[in-house]
């Protein structure tokens, strides 16, 4: 799953790429993202921040950070947001996954060297904003890696998914492997 993405650029260039307008003054540190890190979301057409990691039903048990898109809408702790529709963009460069030798891979989209991943938002108790990224099956390029992806849109599709959660094909995915060369000799 989806436990780590990169995101660069600065606040300027993510606005104008996704058509957004934000009342934010602070960028997060550009890079890699993790989870329970505060990062940029966009909301209808606002670029704003929010928590990275949707509250668990059970005291003690990690967040969840992906929820899978064939069961948002059956799962208690997502039906009602998913109802209301508290769809979001998380703005990203691409997305990291580790195949079962651990071995890392950055994955990016031929067609944008910006993407949109599709997310849902809810407010936890404290009405912090928190988010968790949707996924998917893997396409055949990603399945040999892992078994699922994020949901990911295009800058200009990612009207579509806010406004009606409209979501496109998955997009053409380049897949690199990050192992350290083998030295020979």
């Amino acid at each position: 799953m989806c436990g780590k993405f990169a995101l660069k650029g600065s606040l300027q260039e993510i606005c104008a790429i996704f058509a957004v307008s934000t009342a934010l003054t602070v960028w997060p540190d550009e890079g890699d993202a993790f989870p329970s890190q505060s990062l940029p979301i966009i909301i209808k057409d606002r670029l704003g921040s929010a928590l990275w990691g949707w509250p668990a039903p059970v005291a003690g048990s990690r967040d969840f950070i992906n929820i899978r898109s064939e069961t948002v809408a059956e799962k208690a702790s997502f039906a009602s947001d998913w109802q209301a529709g508290r769809r979001c963009v998380i703005p990203a460069h691409g997305f990291y996954e580790w195949d079962d030798n651990k071995t890392p891979y950055f994955i990016n989209f031929a067609d944008a060297p910006v993407i949109g991943l599709c997310g849902l938002w809810s407010r936890r108790p404290d009405g912090q904003v928190c988010f968790g990224i949707l996924t998917r099956g893997a396409t055949p390029d990603l399945a040999p890696i892992h078994a699922r992806m994020p949901i990911a849109v295009m800058p200009a599709q990612a009207r579509g998914w806010l406004e009606s959660g409209e979501t496109p094909p998955a997009p053409k995915v380049f897949v690199k492997s990050l192992a350290a060369p083998i030295k020979v000799g």
